[in-house]
């Protein structure tokens, strides 16, 4: 059992593929510490849940702010374990050491693409150094590692899907979540997938990262979901892989 916890909401970068600013606004609004220490406080008491997503899109985009929570954690002794998600450039060994300690015992790193011409498509603002970086001090701090890509971005070609998934498969990550790229309506992404004439399906149920629904000059949409699919089965049915997370599990 686990429970979703809100820490902070809006974000600053301009991810073309991104439409969070959307409904959550790029200015970066934090609830207080002791809030965030409280609510987990009456979840543990009250409800009997001891494990955390700390929801937002980034809860490294304020450094004292994410560092602040942890330390209260640390204080208040608060017996809990918890996950999150950051970018790769937002990250250093000290913070990720004092997660540690707070009970984190995941994070999220929003990869996208194991190209550099990628990441400079998407308007990332991160470069692949930066991300072997961050998995590094994560490894090193004792946490498990998530990796979040993504196929199908307009320009990427069959080489720079396969670099992708060899880079998650290289850096040894714990899970990897492979998406479809998807035009969300507000992002950037959306409105040159409309000029170029690139949506193949308007059924909006099929807006989500399961499918694809761009076509361009280098990949369609079966081609996508099909190395999806192949990513899904390299990186999960390798025999280090699966032996890692049978070890993980706590029963039969």
């Amino acid at each position: 059992p686990f429970l979703l916890l809100a820490t902070n909401r809006g974000c600053p970068f301009n991810c073309r593929f991104c439409a969070d600013h959307v409904y959550y606004g790029k200015r970066l609004r934090k609830f207080s510490t002791k809030r965030i220490a409280d609510e987990i406080e009456h979840d543990v008491k009250n409800i009997g849940v001891s494990q955390f997503l700390f929801w937002a899109e980034s809860f490294t985009l304020d450094r004292d702010h994410a560092l602040s929570v942890a330390e209260e954690i640390i204080s208040r002794k608060l017996n809990i374990g918890w996950v999150c998600n950051s970018r790769v450039d937002q990250v250093d060994q000290e913070m990720l050491d004092v997660f540690k300690q707070a009970g984190c015992w995941m994070v999220g790193f929003g990869v996208e693409s194991g190209s550099q011409r990628m990441l400079d498509l998407m308007a990332k603002g991160t470069t692949i150094g930066q991300t072997r970086t961050a998995v590094a001090m994560a490894q090193k701090a004792g946490l498990q590692v998530t990796a979040h890509v993504m196929f199908g971005y307009p320009g990427e070609t069959r080489e720079e899907m396969r670099a992708t998934l060899d880079l998650v498969k290289e850096l040894d990550f714990d899970f990897a979540q492979f998406y479809s790229v998807v035009p969300f309506p507000g992002s950037e992404l959306y409105a040159q997938a409309n000029k170029g004439g690139w949506i193949t399906n308007r059924d909006w149920r099929f807006f989500e990262q399961n499918f694809s629904v761009i076509k361009t000059p280098e990949l369609d949409p079966v081609e996508v979901e099909a190395f999806r699919s192949r990513a899904f089965r390299e990186f999960y049915l390798r025999p280090g892989q699966i032996l890692r997370t049978m070890r993980s599990l706590k029963t039969p």
